[in-house]
């Protein structure tokens, strides 16, 4: 069952971040810690955005929260992230384009990788080969069940190295 988040209507927060304790959370028993591990989550809607956000954070997991793909590209240039959690509509996004942009923005270092998030039919984005062209590792249709979510994350990034404190 997904849990309640109380969220504030309206919320014009374009940025935000969360460093998760893990120790409340309602999921704890499906997985191990997600402490290090260091995800950008890219989304227009803010709710949707400081849900996920709360919820990845309460998991133990290092996360931040933009409104858009111009935002996460600024960032993406001082922080490296384990995982790219995206809406394919998202503004300031050309297509499939922002998992590519992000991966040359810290030099020397790996690429993220990829989940994409959306309401679009498959053939509006030109399917899951174009999806994995554009290097995301999965999808997941909206409406979002948190735990469908959590079991993506923790296969995309089985085996990821650890940010812990990398910032540069």
């Amino acid at each position: 069952m997904f849990p309640f988040m109380p969220l504030v209507a309206g919320c014009d927060r374009r940025s935000t971040h969360w460093r998760g304790e893990g120790s409340r959370s309602r999921f704890r028993r499906n997985r191990s810690s997600g402490s290090g591990l260091r995800i950008l989550v890219v989304d227009h809607a803010a709710d949707t955005r400081i849900a996920l956000a709360r919820l990845l954070g309460a998991e133990g997991y290092d996360v931040h929260a933009v409104d858009g793909a111009r935002r996460a590209r600024r960032l993406a240039r001082f922080t490296r992230f384990d995982l790219v959690i995206t809406d394919l509509g998202t503004p300031g996004q050309p297509e499939l384009s922002l998992l590519s942009d992000l991966s040359g923005t810290v030099e020397g270092r790996p690429a993220p990788r990829g989940i994409v998030v959306t309401a679009m039919q498959p053939e509006d984005y030109g399917g899951e080969d174009a999806l994995e062209r554009a290097g995301y590792e999965a999808v997941l249709l909206k409406p979002i069940r948190f735990e469908e979510l959590l079991s993506l994350v923790l296969r995309v990034t089985a085996g990821a190295s650890v940010t812990a404190g990398a910032s540069s």
